[in-house]
Formats: structure tokens, sequence, C-alpha cells
């Protein structure tokens, strides 16, 4: 009897034991996803931010066939920034091993960085001489420019009809919605689905 007893006793220990790790390990990854849903989720606010301002830049700019220097100046850093926040978005897709990328999603990174590139090097630093000239004074832009810059504004076009056609919460504009949810974002496929379309998109672009 005692021996029954004691089997018994043992047998909820253990259960009990069991019980409480699995909580612990159920209570870790639930935090390690709401972590990384909070990551995901910005990342892909600001990329949707950086996208769609960048784009309005442009398509103003090719409209009135001038830009300032503070314009130029934003549109280089956002156009590296969206190369670095695909990237991140990237790599918690790789971490969490959901989708393989064609090229592993470098083409993203080169192009973007490229156009940021071009930006500085062909139209800043040569364009504008002095540092302390006015960032607001508009910069007249030649047919070969315009023509440049068309290539960045399409990119950009395809990435936004993208985030809009594939994450929830986020308008025209590249705001936010009250539809935006963050919570459980990485268990959403909206952002698996982003991120292969602008691979695809970027490699048809291939930064030529």
């Amino acid at each position: 009897m005692e021996k029954r007893n004691f089997v018994i006793v043992t047998l909820v220990i253990c259960l009990m034991v069991s019980t409480y790790f699995n909580y612990q390990s159920y209570k870790t990854k639930s935090n390690y996803e709401s972590y990384l849903s909070q990551v995901l989720s910005n990342e892909v606010a600001m990329l949707a931010s950086n996208v769609f301002n960048a784009r309005d830049i442009l398509d103003q700019s090719m409209e009135d066939m001038q830009i300032s220097k503070a314009e130029l100046d934003y549109l280089a850093v956002v156009l590296n920034g969206i190369a670095m926040g695909l990237q991140e978005i990237d790599q918690i897709n790789i971490h969490l091993n959901f989708v393989e990328l064609n090229n592993n999603g470098k083409t993203f990174v080169r192009v973007n960085s490229q156009f940021s590139q071009y930006i500085t090097n062909d139209l800043i630093s040569k364009r504008t001489n002095n540092p302390l000239s006015d960032s607001e004074e508009k910069i007249r832009l030649t047919s070969e420019e315009i023509n440049n810059l068309s290539k960045i504004y399409e990119l950009l076009n395809e990435y936004s009809i993208i985030i809009d056609e594939t994450v929830d919460g986020i308008n025209n504009k590249g705001q936010l919605t009250d539809d935006y949810i963050r919570t459980n974002f990485v268990k959403k496929d909206d952002w698996i689905l982003l991120l292969e379309r602008i691979n695809d998109v970027s490699n048809s672009t291939g930064g030529d």
C-alpha cells in the first residue's frame, strides 16, 4: 500500500514538474514571438513610410524637373534605409527558416544601395559644391537625371503597390491605420509575401 502511494505521489510530482517546465517553455516562446512581432512590425511600418515618402518626392520632382538639396539628402538616406530595412526583415525570415529567396535577398540590398550612391555621388556631390548653400534651393534636373530618377521611382512604385496589396493596416500614403496589428505579427503570412514579391521585383530591376 505504501509502495503504491509512493508511486502515485512520484507520478503526481513528475506531472507537476513537467507541467511547470512546459508552461515556462511556452511562456518563453510566447515572449520571444511577441518580441519578434514588435521588431518585425516596426521594420515593416518604417519600410512602408520610407517607400511611400521617397516615391512621392520623386514623383513631384520629376514633374517639376527640379529638386532641393534637402530632398536629395533625404532620398539618399531613405534608399539606404530601405535596403537595410529589407535586410533586417530577411534576417528574421532566415532565423525562422520560413522561405529561401532567389539570390538570397541580396538584390534588393544592392539595388537600393546603388540608387542611394547614385544620388549621393552623381547628384549631390557634383551639383552642390557649396556645403553651406541653402538646402531648400532647387536644383534643375537634366533629361538624363530625370530618366535615372524615373528608374528609382518605378521600383519604389512597385514596392508601394506590393505593400498596399500584402500588408493590412497601411494606407496608400504609407501611414498606419487602426487595422495595423502588431501582436502576433510574426505569425502572419503577409510579411513573407511582401518580402518574396519585393525580392522578385528587385531581381527584375537588377540595379541596371
